[in-house]
């Protein structure tokens, strides 16, 4: 699948039945549903960015090509005997993503393969680039599809917000600085947060006038944003403090920002879209161990995912509050095709991406990536 297309899709909700069989109960974007107020409860976005470059050919395995897999990836292939098969579309998960084969029986897991997009650019900065703004890999654009989409439905922001309807965040990003993907036209419309529980008051309320130039426009801003973080972090830090964990989270960077997001939804925070990431995808080599393909550092960060989702869901199902929660992963791009000597992969292009909700329509969009019997190190996966 073109990754514009997917996220044309996603943000416009214009062919979404192959995602989800009634998009207006799963997240209705087009109908502005999603940010019609943070009053209330509503449906939520969560997207997990996998930086790095994924491997999807070992992440989910086309069984259907697994000779010639055998053939072209002799340094990282798999036993077969070890992979978790999902029972459709003749395709099977690495072994660290067992515990996602649950939510695919449950139907609560739909796969999307060969998602890329035309005239690929495997320099990690500019695909990410290319990702977040939902540009043509020859277009240059300064803003991101999650920032344009809140900004469409929000002209005026941040003028006058937070406000009666709007309380809460309209998107908040687990970290230091804003990402490209949230960034508007005009405006930063996410709320960064690092560590909610020790949030405090970054600046000292103030209420300045200043003239009608230049500079004092952009003194005007600072003051406007100052004032307008503080209000939020108070709401934010009081919604992760209101509950406790619900179910046991593991170690580790992403399923902390996971805890985080489920605590603030189940502790009344009504935000609607949230972004979290993992790193360490970028495996050149060391991805196998030599001993033991089914180990290694990608089968550790798959294993991360795997524990940080399945916790997440699990907390949201024990809350009630799963069945208006959306989550899904992407990279900037894949893998090659072929392995190389160092027991790794280098950078490629088409993917896969997970998509987990209650709601969904859990068949695999796309068909599986053709696995050649001869590869080159030059050839790549095709994106539908």
């Amino acid at each position: 699948m073109k990754r514009r297309d997917f996220l044309h899709d996603i943000s416009h909700a214009a062919a979404l039945g192959a995602i989800m069989p009634s998009f207006g109960y799963g997240l209705d974007l087009k109908s502005y549903d999603l940010l019609s107020n943070t009053v209330e409860p509503g449906k939520i976005l969560v997207v997990i960015k996998l930086n790095g470059g994924n491997d999807g050919l070992n992440t989910v395995i086309p069984l259907d090509h697994f000779s010639n897999l055998n053939k072209v990836r002799p340094h990282v292939i798999m036993p077969e005997n070890k992979l978790v098969q999902l029972g459709k579309s003749e395709l099977a998960l690495h072994p660290s993503l067992a515990d996602l084969k649950a939510f695919s029986d449950e139907k609560r897991m739909k796969v999307i393969q060969n998602v890329g997009y035309e005239k690929p650019d495997f320099s990690h900065f500019r695909s990410m680039d290319i990702w977040q703004s939902a540009s043509d890999s020859d277009q240059f654009l300064t803003s991101g599809w999650i920032g344009r989409y809140v900004e469409h439905n929000h002209p005026q922001f941040p003028q006058n917000y937070p406000n009666e309807q709007y309380p809460h965040p309209l998107a908040i990003e687990l970290g230091w600085q804003t990402s490209l993907a949230f960034t508007g036209q005009y405006s930063f419309p996410s709320f960064i947060a690092n560590n909610p529980e020790h949030f405090r008051e970054i600046i000292n309320e103030f209420d300045h006038e200043y003239p009608n130039t230049y500079s004092g426009d952009k003194m005007k801003y600072v003051q406007l944003i100052a004032k307008q973080s503080n209000l939020y972090s108070k709401d934010v830090q009081q919604a992760y403090l209101n509950v406790e964990n619900n179910v046991e989270f593991p170690s580790g960077h992403l399923s902390w920002q996971l805890e985080t997001v489920s605590r603030l939804i189940r502790g009344g925070l009504n935000t609607r879209i949230y972004s979290v990431e993992i790193g360490g995808f970028d495996t050149h080599d060391q991805q196998v161990d030599t001993a033991d393909p089914t180990k290694g550092e990608h089968a550790r960060i798959l294993k991360d995912l795997n524990d940080s989702v399945t916790a997440f869901i699990k907390s949201l199902d024990a809350s009630g509050d799963s069945d208006r929660v959306l989550t899904m992963t992407f990279s900037e791009f894949g893998r090659t095709i072929n392995s190389n000597a160092s027991y790794g992969t280098d950078h490629g292009t088409a993917a896969p991406m997970f998509i987990f909700g209650n709601k969904i329509n859990d068949d695999v969009l796309g068909t599986n990536p053709e696995i050649p019997e001869v590869a080159r190190w030059e050839d790549n996966l095709k994106s539908e």
